[in-house]
């Protein structure tokens, strides 16, 4: 080499793209270990405490719990099927649990658990662009109710409290929800919007695969018209759909009411009907945008806040312990139900011919 040439600067060493997922991954669970560590301290109260009162749950109360999960369920799967013609409502709880047993487990789980769904969707036989319009009626309904159900708890909450202390500010907990609220509906309002937010997206996708070394294949001017159409066929199923997804979606949240009704009085620990709602509607807020594996630890975080300030001191235990109670259910079970169902649906043959015979029927 020449001795006037300027020396070689090597680049600056990358961590491979596998070992920052791991740390990010890494930083995501003790963040979350760090806020479902905190929830004994939000109600006042140590780990040992509220073990002691979980550990004398009254199981007899198992069996009723259990069955409001499952009507839970199945007032969910009244929104699925009527978001998406043709799918079964064994076939909708196995999309529900099969995703949430991945966004439960994975950090900002929520774009793999829509990869599983729709892998087993195409499995049954619904494109790409079905799919996309029951992924825009589902989310757009359900980021509504969680804002009305919210704010109506909030609402109820200070009135029926008014000397007490605010459970957190409204613009805190309600921003999220409105923000995705917000976005679905300029989309699904204006082709305009939809065209010019599916440009961005795909320039933005297109980006990323340049930058993993993979090719876009041409795909960004394509996501304009694949979106567009999405979202005539969301608007298209919606008009037959509404009732039945507004009744699912209330009926569905009335259950979780009852569900953790069912779990205070499991622990010995009955709250008042105001202060059950409140943290339903708080937690569903919170959990909106879900940061966390299933937004573990803030919601468990919200649940208590607004339990233990809606009983005496003494019973702050209590509340907590029927409210991670709750969380086994809403939460904690959907993993070991939900995996098996997306891996049994996922290795089964496809069967395209009889959703499309469904989905024809249903027209």
């Amino acid at each position: 080499m020449d001795a006037s040439s300027p020396p070689v600067v090597p680049p600056p060493s990358r961590l491979p793209r596998a070992g920052r997922r791991l740390l990010a991954g890494l930083g995501l669970a003790g963040l979350t270990a760090a806020l479902v560590a905190a929830v004994p301290a939000v109600a006042g109260t140590s780990w040992p405490a509220v073990t002691r009162l979980a550990a004398g749950t009254d199981l007899t109360w198992l069996p009723w719990l259990a069955a409001v999960w499952v009507a839970g369920l199945g007032a969910y799967a009244v929104v699925q099927t009527a978001a998406l013609p043709g799918l079964s409502a064994g076939r909708a709880v196995a999309l529900t649990l099969g995703g949430s047993a991945v966004g439960n487990l994975v950090p900002l789980g929520g774009a793999a658990s829509m990869g599983v769904c729709a892998a087993m969707a195409r499995r049954w036989g619904f494109g790409p662009s079905r799919f996309g319009a029951y992924l825009t009626v589902t989310t757009l309904w359900s980021s509504a109710s969680r804002v009305v159900l919210g704010a109506a708890a909030l609402a109820w909450w200070a009135l029926a409290r008014p000397g007490g202390p605010p459970l957190a500010d409204p613009v805190a907990v309600l921003l999220p929800a409105v923000a995705v609220l917000a976005a679905l509906g300029a989309v699904v309002a204006s082709e305009p919007a939809c065209r010019a937010v599916a440009g961005t997206a795909g320039r933005v996708v297109d980006r990323g695969a340049g930058l993993l070394g993979r090719a876009s294949g041409g795909r960004r001017g394509r996501w304009p018209d694949v979106v567009a159409a999405t979202r005539a066929e969301a608007l298209a199923a919606n008009r037959t759909a509404w009732p039945r997804v507004v009744a699912g979606l209330l009926l569905h949240n009335a259950l979780l009411v009852l569900l953790l009704d069912g779990c205070l009085r499991a622990v010995g620990h009955p709250a008042p009907l105001v202060a059950v709602c409140a943290a339903v509607g708080l937690e569903r807020l919170l959990t909106a945008v879900p940061v966390t594996p299933g937004g573990s630890g803030v919601a468990e975080l919200g649940l208590v806040a607004v339990l233990a300030a809606g009983t005496a001191p003494a019973a702050a235990p209590a509340a907590a312990a029927g409210a991670l109670l709750y969380r086994v259910f809403t939460y904690l079970l959907e993993v070991p139900v939900g995996a098996p169902l997306a891996l049994t649906q996922l290795a089964r043959p496809g069967r395209p011919a009889l959703a499309a015979r469904a989905a024809g029927g249903a027209a």
